[in-house]
């Protein structure tokens, strides 16, 4: 059986080859989180290959599961469906078994023709779902440091508070003391735009 697509031309396959190495070369810009990234990248696109394969067959993720099962492996439907969505790695042995029940050569879909404009709708839900997940974890992060600088706010506040009081009292107190009148005529005045200078005070 052929294992290429007939309508696929080698210059299509150079074609990806080169621009999936140059968004790799992109990704390791970024340094080691980067060079992480590039990997899983190939490691989604060959799954998500491997999802087109069994579309066009036809086969539903059981059908799949079964076939896996007459090559010694035993993936769930479940198990495929997170391969696919690129939620579970995928393991060397299992590529090859994968490769094996489409009558196909492990190479031969790693270099097929994969548009990066075409990605998988399975493999881009699985992308979305993490995304989310990061989103609602940075969401969270955020309100608990606007819960901090909430709490932060309200203690100066208080202490504020404290410190007018205390400057009012020692003005009744002492009628004499200058400096504590000074405070409390401060005090007493209408609230203005910004800190008070140095002239004020």
């Amino acid at each position: 059986m052929d294992t290429t697509d007939d309508n696929e031309s080698q210059p299509e396959r150079d074609a990806y080859i080169e621009v999936t190495q140059a968004e790799i070369e992109a990704m390791k810009t970024l340094g080691a989180e980067g060079n992480r990234e590039a990997m899983l990248l190939l490691e989604r696109r060959m799954a998500d290959k491997f999802r087109i394969l069994r579309e066009e067959r036809g086969w539903s993720q059981s059908e799949l599961s079964e076939r896996l099962a007459e090559w010694g492996f035993d993936l769930h439907q479940t198990s495929i469906a997170k391969l696919e969505k690129g939620k579970r790695p995928m393991r060397v042995a299992e590529m090859h078994a994968l490769a094996h029940v489409f009558r196909m050569p492990p190479g031969a879909v790693f270099f097929m023709a994969y548009s990066t404009n075409e990605i998988g709708m399975s493999a881009l839900a699985g992308r979305i779902d993490d995304t989310v997940e990061r989103m609602e974890r940075t969401k969270e992060d955020l309100l608990k440091h606007i819960g901090y600088v909430v709490d932060f706010l309200a203690d100066d506040q208080r202490q504020l508070n404290e410190f007018v009081d205390m400057v009012r009292r020692e003005s009744r107190r002492d009628p004499s003391n200058k400096l504590v009148q000074a405070l409390a005529e401060r005090f007493e005045e209408p609230e203005k735009d910004g800190p008070p200078s140095a002239e004020e005070w």
